[in-house]
């Protein structure tokens, strides 16, 4: 009798850990898409740095030229 609960349990344990397995690659999936929505974030942000820098430069160049 002790052992029986144990038996009847195997099949409530499969299924847990399947639902553990299933949850578990939810899991990674979804970071795995933040992950590549945090790179492209990176991107345009980078991009958006270096658009940013040349038009500083040149309005300060600019600047430069109207105080000579």
């Amino acid at each position: 009798a002790a052992g029986l609960p144990a038996r009847r349990s195997a099949p409530a344990i499969r299924q847990a850990r399947a639902a553990l397995h299933r949850a578990q690659a939810r899991h990674e999936l979804k970071i795995a898409a933040l992950e590549k929505k945090r790179a492209a974030l990176e991107r345009s942000a980078e991009k958006l740095e270096r658009d940013w820098q040349r038009e500083k430069e040149r309005l300060e160049e600019k600047i430069a030229r109207l105080k000579d």
